[in-house]
């Protein structure tokens, strides 16, 4: 009936009653749902607009857009920005400075959460070039850089944020060495003499705009640091907690705590960098904005919370902070909560099955956020998993559908991505390790080392010191390199050694395995029994079962190799079991066909 209705009104009459009724609704001063019925109203009726009215309702389809926008509807964001920037007239910026300002800030924002690069680039540039103050400037560098991040451009981010920053007095080093580092470090410490939790959680609110706008960009940029750049990421921290200390508690220092935790974790000062962890969430409690809260959780459980509490919960905590991360619009730390607890789902020993189909979910949305570099993390983590399921032309490679090690290798070269060069090497290295290429996993894991600040204060730091010592141990036994294979053997235990006592649930009984391997070379076969039955029970009573499965196949190894056929066969079985359990298909087949006479029926 209205469609009919509607049929007999001519295109002006119908533009005459929508602008009529957005007038009313202006009139009314209406909010909410009704502010979206306002503008659509008054653009369908826009040919009846006044030009004295264009001004205003420009400002309202600016709030509309802002409205949309905070509810992560970016793509009918981005539309109404363009129609508040249309309705300003020919020059925005010489009817209304501010509003222009305001539009091109939101829209540029907006454009970059839909892929439309073009609109970014020429928005962001007229702040730049038509405001004089800083705070605008340093806002639209911002959306920049945090564009640059989503594609990939990790060094032109950094290259962006070095420079916006020094326009407010903040120097930082692109390159930064070891003297940069340790001067940061101890003006950081000194900074901090005499504080405690309770007094830097009651400091006042940071009221400086362009504070605010420099700790907005040390944030955003952490990304590509962390990724591209891993000593610059320490110098970050030092400059968000000092100037959190001398400025007030703004949004972000929550976050800025948290990667000053990261880096004393990094150290190896677990004490310290724990309590950072704590002022961070303290902090956190006080930030208003969900985005920031969640991206100081996500640090919290990705980068602290691993170092004395169970790794399943800092994955499930994970889970639900992609999923708050997501809805709130805030891509990029989702993309990051994903393949952070995909890969603590991996070394849990979560059902493989399981963790292929999520990481597939995850690579999916990832993959139109256009986040290549955390879309390969997660891609690598889906094909670790495929190669155990059995699901790849060679399980002891990296190669598949969801990620080629050969062809990738240029790839994160060319971005000088240091977390995803390392992570190849990590994944290959165990792939080898269950696989039986314990030569190959070893120069994996040493190659990996060269990179490993690209993974700093992870689960993936106890993991190459576990798949590291357990590597060489099983190596000890040869006549030729077994001193040099002991050596570093006890040096990756005596690192897991250091971190055992802050959480003994997630590392003792790697050190277990370690030791059984080592007494193993050494002949030490009493100590040896006793390492691998404690490494067996640390694994079951923690939920290890990746571990429970690598354990229970060493010590089956052992033993048979002992000629404790009855023993040996017994453990094989178990491991057999274990893997199967786990879903590592592959690893079972390798198994059975290795020990036909034992697991062939």
């Amino acid at each position: 009936v209205q469609q009919a209705a509607r049929g007999l009104l001519s295109d002006q009459v119908v533009a005459q009653r929508r602008m009529a009724i957005a007038r009313r609704l202006r009139a009314a001063e209406v909010s909410g749902l009704e502010l979206f019925d306002l503008v659509e109203h008054a653009l369908a009726g826009r040919a009846e607009m006044i030009p004295d009215e264009q001004r205003a309702f420009a400002q309202l389809a600016f709030g509309a857009g802002a409205a949309a926008a905070s509810s992560a509807a970016f793509d009918p964001a981005l539309r109404y920005f363009l129609e508040a920037w249309d309705l300003l007239g020919t020059d925005p910026w010489d009817v209304d400075h501010e509003l222009a300002r305001s539009i091109a800030l939101g829209g540029a924002e907006a454009a970059y959460l839909v892929g439309d690069q073009d609109r970014v680039q020429s928005w962001t540039t007229a702040v730049i070039d038509r405001c004089d103050d800083l705070v605008s400037k340093l806002a639209a560098h911002d959306i920049v850089i945090e564009a640059h991040n989503a594609r990939n451009e990790l060094i032109p981010a950094i290259e962006r944020a070095v420079h916006a920053l020094a326009l407010a007095g903040v120097k930082l080093p692109e390159t930064p060495g070891q003297s940069d580092l340790l001067a940061g470090l101890i003006r950081t410490k000194l900074a901090l003499r005499g504080t405690d939790v309770e007094s830097i959680v009651a400091l006042p609110d940071c009221v400086d705009p362009v504070v605010l706008a420099t700790l907005r960009i040390q944030m955003r940029i952490s990304v590509s640091a962390y990724y591209a750049r891993p000593d610059l990421l320490p110098l970050l921290a030092f400059n968000m907690v000092r100037t959190t200390l001398r400025h007030g508690v703004a949004g972000e220092s929550p976050f800025g705590f948290a990667i000053w935790g990261l880096v004393l974790c990094s150290l190896g000062q677990l004490d310290n960098g724990l309590e950072a962890g704590d002022v961070a969430m303290r902090l956190n409690e006080r930030t208003s904005s969900p985005r920031l809260r969640y991206r100081a959780t996500h640090l919290y459980n990705a980068h602290l919370r691993i170092w004395k509490d169970n790794w399943g919960l800092s994955r499930d905590d994970l889970r639900d902070n992609f999923r708050a991360c997501w809805n709130g619009g805030d891509l990029v730390y989702a993309a990051f909560g994903a393949f952070m607890s995909t890969t603590m789902a991996i070394y849990r020993g979560d059902p493989l099955t399981d963790v292929a189909r999520t990481a597939t979910d995850f690579a999916s949305a990832i993959r139109d956020l256009q986040n290549d570099t955390t879309l390969q993390t997660i891609q690598m983590n889906r094909q670790l998993a495929l190669c155990l399921i059995g699901d790849a032309p060679d399980p002891t490679r990296l190669l598949g559908e969801a990620y080629d090690e050969t062809a990738m290798l240029a790839v994160h070269e060319a971005a000088k991505d240091q977390t995803n060069l390392f992570l190849r090497c990590m994944y290959g290295a165990h792939l080898a390790l269950l696989f039986g290429e314990t030569r190959r996993a070893i120069d994996l894991l040493e190659e990996g080392d060269k990179h490993s600040g690209g993974a700093t204060s992870t689960v993936y730091s106890v993991m190459h010191a576990y798949l590291l010592g357990v590597a060489y141990a099983a190596a000890a036994s040869d006549g030729a390199t077994g001193s040099h294979a002991r050596r570093r053997a006890r040096k990756a235990r005596r690192q897991l050694g250091k971190w055992a006592p802050y959480s003994p649930g997630n590392v003792s009984h790697r050190i277990e395995l370690i030791d059984a391997e080592l007494a193993k070379a050494e002949r030490q076969d009493a100590t040896a029994l006793a390492h691998y039955e404690a490494a067996i029970a640390g694994a079951r009573a923690g939920g290890w079962q990746a571990d429970l499965a690598l354990t229970t196949e060493l010590a089956a190894r052992f033993h048979l190799g002992r000629g404790h056929s009855t023993i040996g066969r017994n453990y094989l079985l178990d491991c057999r079991h274990h893997y199967s359990v786990w879903g590592a298909t592959a690893k079972v087949a390798a198994l059975d066909e290795e020990f036909p006479e034992i697991l062939g029926g």
